[in-house]
Formats: structure tokens, C-alpha cells, sequence
């Protein structure tokens, strides 16, 4: 099997944008899809597309499938297994 990790060029960038909106669902879980957008627990999103993207990991899933380790001999999936920060 070939893995290849998935680096995208301007990721972080996107962000940055004045028409990009970043919006935390756990701190505001989305309520409904509606006819305009998605109302979520604080406030409405008019949008024209939704695109869902759930289920794909092109970052975590490669390194993975990669034995890494660390300190003590901790692996990289155990070390991120609450999120990268903790």
C-alpha cells in the first residue's frame, strides 16, 4: 500500500480571508439545515452551498498508518488520540 501524505498549498491562508468565517459547532452546535442556510445554536448562515466534508481526515490518517513515536515510546495516534494540543 502507498501512502501519501496530503499537503495543500494556502491551507492555513484560507482562513485568513476577509469572505471566510470560521465557526466553532462545538461551541455553537448547528441546529438545521434551512431553506437559506444553517441556523446553528447562536446564530443563521445565509449561504449559497453547503458542501459536506464529513469523514475525510487527508492529515491525521496518513501519519497513522505510520508507526511514529515519541517519548517513551508513546505513539503519535495515542499521543493525539483528545487533539493535538493536549
Amino acid at each position: 500500500m502507498l501512502l501519501r501524505q496530503v499537503f495543500d498549498s494556502d491551507y492555513f491562508e484560507t482562513y485568513n480571508r476577509d469572505n471566510v468565517l470560521l465557526v466553532d459547532v462545538k461551541e455553537s452546535p448547528i441546529q438545521k439545515i434551512t431553506g437559506e442556510g444553517i441556523q446553528t445554536a447562536d446564530n443563521h448562515f445565509d449561504l449559497e452551498i453547503i458542501i459536506f466534508a464529513t469523514g475525510y481526515d487527508g492529515m491525521t490518517v496518513p501519519l497513522f498508518k505510520i508507526d511514529i513515536r515519541g517519548r517513551k515510546g508513546v505513539s503519535l495516534k495515542e499521543k493525539w488520540k483528545d487533539g493535538a494540543a493536549v
